[in-house]
């Protein structure tokens, strides 16, 4: 988190982040990571089971 603050990207668009990733950019990757993966995280284990199986899928 301290990166992206450094970097700037905390307030990038989506857009700007997902062209930015596209493009081969770590740090735009690790913002889109930064921004969704919690939730996404959240979603996966309301509906896996398995701790394991949700950290294989996100």
């Amino acid at each position: 988190m301290v990166e992206q603050i450094e970097s700037g990207l905390v307030g990038a668009s989506d857009d700007v982040l997902r062209y930015g990733a596209a493009l081969g950019d770590r740090e735009a990757f690790e913002a889109i990571v930064c921004r969704y993966g919690p939730v996404l995280y959240r979603y996966c284990r309301r509906i896996l089971a398995n701790e394991a199986d949700v950290a294989d899928v996100v």
